[in-house]
Parts: structure tokens; sequence; C-alpha cells
């Protein structure tokens, strides 16, 4: 999986809880600016490590957004950390 494709898979996983009401708040727009900015500097610099930890830091944000109550679902928290990981693994990342 391209890490363009794995950002899709975010996104898209963001946008599914948002329709099904289980994300709310700024988070969607975090995560979606966030995976933006990752990819923009990829195609201008290619540093992977710090791509991932860019990642990293989303997967933290998504934590906070869970207990904050912005995403009211724990497997909705967890399917966004999962498609995270995956395109942390994209980026070169150790699974």
């Amino acid at each position: 999986m391209s890490p363009q494709e794995a950002a899709g898979l975010v996104v898209e996983t963001v946008n599914d809880g948002i329709e099904a009401g289980e994300v709310t708040g700024g988070i969607s727009e975090e995560i979606s600016h966030k995976i933006d900015e990752i990819l923009r500097e990829l195609d201008e610099d290619g540093d992977l490590a710090k791509s991932v930890e860019k990642v990293d830091e989303l997967r933290e944000k998504v934590s906070e957004a869970l207990e904050k109550g912005e995403i009211n679902s724990a497997a909705r928290a967890s399917a966004i950390d999962d498609a995270l990981q995956r395109l942390a693994e994209a980026l070169g990342a150790e699974p």
C-alpha cells in the first residue's frame, strides 16, 4: 500500500465516523489537515522519519479525542488508529 493509499484510508475512516455521528468537533479537520501536510512534505523533501513522527502525533491526538468525547466510539477510534498505523508502515515504520 502506498502512503497516498494509506492516507486515503485514514480520511475515509474518519469520514465514515462523521457520517455515523461518531466523530465530532475539530478532530476530523485536524486529521485531514495533518494528512495533507504529511503527503505534501513527503513530496517536497521525502523525509520519512519526520512523516512517521507526525503520524505518531496524530495517533496520540485520536486517543485524546476519544477521552474528550470528540470521538465517541472506541471502535471508531481504534479503526482510525489502525488506519494511521498502516500509514506509518507505508512510510517505512516498523509494524
